[in-house]
Order: C-alpha cells, then structure tokens, then sequence
C-alpha cells in the first residue's frame, strides 16, 4: 500500500535508523535505505526475539506500507503516551530497573543501549516499554554502557533523592527535564560539589601525580586544586598547568541497589473503598447511548479497575490521581490485571503537560470537593480544569461522609443529576437533584455560558 509522505505526521528529530511517522491512528518507523541492513541485523537477532518475548519493547513488525523515499516501514505496536513527571516512585524505579536489565540482555547479544535516560519509555499495562529503536547500537570495542553517566544522573540519582525523603529535589531534576544534567556551558554535573555530595557512596575519585594513578572513594579535588594552584605561582606556570589531574566515574549500580530504594508518601495514605460508586458510573457510562471511545478518570481509586475492565472494556483508559500512593496502587492494579491503561500522577487542576494528550470523550471527577477544592479552589476554577480535557461529557461527584451528588455536564451545556440523595453535600438537607439542587441553581447558569466542550 502505497502512501503519500504528506499524508503523514513525521515526529520532529532523525536518528540514524529513520524517523517515527503517525498515520492512521499507527505509529511507524520510515527506514531509509543505507540503514536497512543494521535495521534487518537487530530485528532478525536473539537480542530482538528476547526483548520481545519479555514485553521490554512494543511489538514490533515489518509494513507493508509504502513511502516515497525509504526502503523500509517498520509498525509499533501502540502504547498509551505517559512522561515521567507523571509517574510514581515505583513506576520510575521500574523503569530504571527496565533499562538497566535492557542493557545486560545488550550486553550479552554484543550491542549496547546509547540512550540511558526515561523518555524513551511508556507504559503498557502498567509495566514499562523501551520505545527507541534508534538507540540500539552495536557495541564499540569498550565492555562499559556509555550512557552509564546519563543512567546514573537522569535515573538512579531522582530515586535516591526520593528514597530519602528529598522529594521536592527528585521531582525537579524530573519535571526540568534535566536529560542530561547540566549546570553550566563546559561545567558537567559531576563538577557540582552537591550533586558529588548526593552520590557520595557511588563515586570512584582517580588521580594522576607525576604520571601514576591512584583511584580512591576519597574527595580529594580540594586538595589537588590547592596543590596545582602553589606550583603555577612557584614556577609561573600558565593558569591551566595542572600536576595533579583527576577525573571522576561512579560505581557499578546493580538492579539489587534500584530494587533496594523505597518510598511512600506517608501524607497521602488515605485509600477510599467505595467500590458501589465505581458500579454507579460505570453502569451510567455503559448505559449512556453517546458512542464513547475514550475515558478519563481524574480521580480514579483502585477499586474502580476491576469494574471498569469489566463494564467499560471498549473504552481507551487513562486513570489519574494526585494521592501519590492511590496512583501507586492504581499502577499495581493495572499490572496485575493486565488491563490496557494508563496511570498517572499529577494534578489535572495545574498540569505540566498540554493537555490535548490527554483529552478523551468522557471524564470523570467523582469526588471534587476531596481532591480539588480542599485548599479553597474556587469551583469555577476546577469545573474549567476539568472541562478542558473532555470532547463530550463531564461527569462530576460531590461527596459529604456517606452521601454522593453526581451531575454530569453534556455537550447541550445543560446539567443533569444521575442519583437521587437522602442529603444534599453541600446543603445537608433532603434533595431530589435537578434543576432544584442547590449546585444546579448555582452554577447552572455559569455552564451554559462557559461550559460549551468543542
């Protein structure tokens, strides 16, 4: 099948091995001609049949889609899009632990990964997926993982920070998008005398005076600088003579060192259970005669997957909470059900990523009040941050100790309630809903000026 290069969305950026093009809601890889031979070598190879077999890259197989200009199209497999920011300590841990058993099977079949840090990795079913494969290279004549550094500063150092409580820290070097490190032009991130502090015990010292080595765990840097700089006074030497030289390398992290690092948010250890609700909305959703593709649940709990991978199976997924340990437990509950999902942990209110990557035909926000307007977030507010990831409908829970109001927004802009209650969240008084609830009355006329989803 023959197909035009305009009809297709290229990915900015080229690697040696082609570029990602979207069509037809598929992912593809448009190989040239000069790379088919290393293309063909690496997926006719042991390494290739081995990632696959353990899930560690999309599934992955040869077109028969045509484009002017290359010689080859290779089909992926197509993940849910996930970026680290959004992940939880256990997900990045996975995925650290994914990349470094990727590169040992490398190792073994002769290539090496070039890539060692987290954007080259998504999600499937709750497990992490290595997506490039332009960063899989035949090995060079040295045994060491050149993107070792990269590994250690851009994987390892945010979960050591996490691990030890430095939360606020590891999230930054993760939501900067620090790949890799750099503090300054011509300063790498080992010069940082905190990042050194950080790594401390993974640090390996080497020193050059008067042409022998000497390798140490030991900061001596201070000293060789001192030294260096009383020998250019002493013998006038040019500013960058150096007697002693040192250089700096970290230490083998092994899988057993990543597995080892732990955290929870001790903060958010709230877990609610109300499975009947999950029941109540799903039934709603399945139930509605909208031609719903797609679903977005803002404030998702565990025990809403095992209803939504029976009731909402033809819906495309992705499961949101700010509880970092509800997303974590979300996580596990897609792995272990081995449902095609998408869990992320972020704030949907004030997000870091544009939100059309996540925009769906349905969302959900079952408990505003608990998770959104806690520190006093106007309602107007959060009712336009939730709307602007939905194409059709809204769906929106109010909940007081043991009662629920829902009402759902439809593309008409008018309000509905799907349950009737014995007492009202806001009022706490006996309410029927509809058009005489007291948040209908309220902001009814608000939506229909504002809430109009394009």
């Amino acid at each position: 099948m023959h197909i035009d290069i305009t009809d297709i969305k290229l990915v900015p950026g080229v690697d040696p091995i082609g570029r990602v093009a979207f069509y037809d809601n598929r992912i593809f890889r448009l190989i040239p001609a000069e790379s088919t031979g290393v293309v063909n070598d690496f997926i006719n190879s042991e390494l290739f049949n081995e990632l696959q077999q353990n899930d560690y890259i999309p599934k992955t197989w040869i077109s028969d889609l045509e484009v002017d200009g290359y010689a080859m199209v290779l089909e992926h497999e197509k993940l849910p899009n996930s970026q680290p920011h959004h992940w939880t300590f256990q997900m990045y841990k996975d995925a650290a632990v994914l990349l470094h058993t990727i590169q040992n099977l490398c190792q073994k079949h002769g290539y090496e990964l070039k890539d060692g840090h987290p954007n080259n990795i998504l999600f499937k079913d709750g497990k992490p997926c290595f997506i490039d494969f332009g960063s899989f290279q035949k090995q060079s004549f040295s045994t060491d993982w050149s993107a070792y550094n990269e590994f250690v500063l851009t994987m390892f150092l945010p979960l050591l920070l996490w691990s030890k409580g430095e939360t606020n820290i590891a999230r930054r070097i993760i939501d900067r998008d620090f790949f890799p490190i750099t503090l300054l032009p011509m300063q790498q991130a080992t010069d940082s005398n905190i990042i050194r502090s950080w790594l401390k015990n993974f640090i390996k010292y080497k020193y050059s005076f008067l042409g022998k080595d000497i390798k140490t765990g030991v900061n001596l840097i201070w000293l060789s600088n001192i030294v260096n700089a009383i020998v250019r006074k002493i013998r006038a030497k040019n500013n960058n003579y150096k007697i002693i030289k040192h250089s700096i390398s970290f230490r083998k992290i092994s899988i057993d060192k990543i597995n080892n690092l732990t955290y929870s948010d001790v903060d958010n250890n709230i877990v609610t259970t109300d499975i009947l609700k999950a029941k109540r909305i799903a039934h709603e959703i399945v139930a509605t005669e909208d031609n719903y593709s797609s679903l977005l649940d803002l404030d998702a709990i565990p025990e809403f997957v095992e209803v939504y991978s029976k009731e909402a199976q033809h819906l495309s997924l992705t499961l949101v909470n700010t509880n970092h340990n509800i997303a974590q437990k979300l996580n596990d509950e897609i792995k272990t059900r081995k449902i095609h999902s998408n869990v992320m942990w972020f704030n949907p209110i004030y997000p870091l990523q544009p939100i059309n990557e996540f925009k769906s035909d349905i969302v959900i926000c079952t408990d505003v009040i608990h998770y959104y307007n806690h520190g006093g977030t106007p309602l107007e507010l959060i009712i336009n941050g939730i709307k602007q990831y939905a194409k059709k409908e809204i769906i929106i829970g109010c909940k007081k100790t043991n009662t629920d109001f829902i009402i759902a927004i439809l593309t008409n802009n008018k309000v509905r309630n799907t349950r009737m209650l014995e007492k009202c969240a806001y009022s706490g008084v006996a309410c029927g809903g509809g058009a005489t609830c007291c948040i209908s009355k309220r902001y009814n006329r608000y939506y229909q000026m504002q809430t109009k989803l394009k």
